[in-house]
């Protein structure tokens, strides 16, 4: 299996997984598939040669696939899936920028808005507002984490 990111349940990882996990962060022996690792990239367009791939939407859309191409997919709503979430950022001095916070609202409560992202990504979008104290947390764990590896 091609791999991009973590999805298959199929394997089991050493711990949790980060956005530099590796094949090497499986634990072979328990796992019930080969993983191979590709760019990102390449991941769609070698799916014709394997069982299965796992694909960041970006990649996913580009080839041509779309929400019916989906095998399986990360929960949108697990912590575990906060490293992947999609923001809107600003530095420190733009935080209450008035003209940010609008294109915020809009992003997050237009039918439109919305309904296009989802097009555009092939259906494969999953909208979510995720309250940016935990958002705060999320990257603080990510940054101890990208700390500790070095």
């Amino acid at each position: 299996m091609p791999f991009g990111a973590p999805v298959c349940r199929a394997y089991r990882p050493r711990g949790r997984w980060l956005s530099y996990s590796t094949p090497a962060d499986i634990i072979a022996d328990d796992s019930k598939v080969e993983v191979t690792e590709l760019d990102p990239a390449l991941v769609a367009t070698s799916l014709p040669d394997v069982a299965g791939g796992v694909i960041n939407n970006d990649f996913a859309d580009k080839a041509g696939l779309t929400g019916d191409d989906i095998l399986a997919s990360d929960d949108p709503t697990d912590p575990a899936a906060q490293g992947y979430i999609n923001v809107w950022a600003s530095n420190a001095d733009d935080v209450d920028n008035e003209t940010y916070l609008k294109l915020v609202e809009l992003y997050q409560s237009n039918d439109e808005v919305q309904a296009g992202v989802v097009e555009n990504s092939g259906g494969t979008a999953v909208m979510l507002t995720t309250p940016v104290d935990e958002l705060v947390d999320s990257l603080a764990q990510t940054e101890a984490d990208n700390a500790a590896q070095g």
